[in-house]
């Protein structure tokens, strides 16, 4: 006796039944809105939708110079303090020493910073930015005059000051 496959999809074969509300598979999804419940009164959630608006246009305004947030807060803290530790660095920054290391890293693999033995101290290193970290810090500065621009233009110039004030406030704990 010759068994005959199966014609029937698996899950039918199996007894499993399809949902009846299934959309089918290139439907659009219905654009409701969402009812936030207590996000909408709670702080850092606004802080955080911000925060990825801020970071999205700052990756779009420099994406030529190839610079996250981080590398070009750094690129400009170690041109203001130049032969400064990078544990001096990291903690204005707030950034941990390990993750502190790999992005340093980056910096230096693309040329943008070099180290020296710091002064007194064998152990550590001072960082300086080279003459090409000086020529990109100084174009994504030129680009992020306009990125400041739009974010400011949202808020306007006077609750831009405050929300910096706020924002330190926070950040002093």
């Amino acid at each position: 006796m010759t068994m005959q496959p199966a014609t029937r999809p698996r899950a039918r074969r199996l007894g499993v039944k399809k949902p009846e509300s299934a959309a089918p598979p290139n439907a659009k999804p219905v654009a409701t809105k969402l009812d936030l419940a207590d996000l909408d009164d709670m702080l850092g959630y606004h802080l955080r939708r911000a925060q990825v608006a801020v970071f999205a246009d700052f990756m779009t305004t420099v994406a030529s110079c190839k610079l996250k947030p981080a590398e070009f807060s750094i690129l400009l803290l170690i041109q203001a303090n130049p032969g400064r530790k990078q544990a001096d660095i990291a903690a204005v920054l707030g950034i941990k020493r390990p993750n502190f290391v790999v992005v340093l890293s980056r910096l230096l693999k693309r040329g943008l910073v070099a180290q020296q033995q710091a002064e007194g101290d064998r152990r550590s290193s001072a960082l300086f930015l080279t003459e090409r970290g000086l020529g990109l810090l100084t174009r994504a500065r030129a680009l992020l005059d306009a990125h400041e621009a739009r974010v400011t233009q949202r808020i306007g110039a006077l609750d831009r000051g405050l929300l910096i004030n706020a924002l330190k406030s926070i950040a002093k704990g």
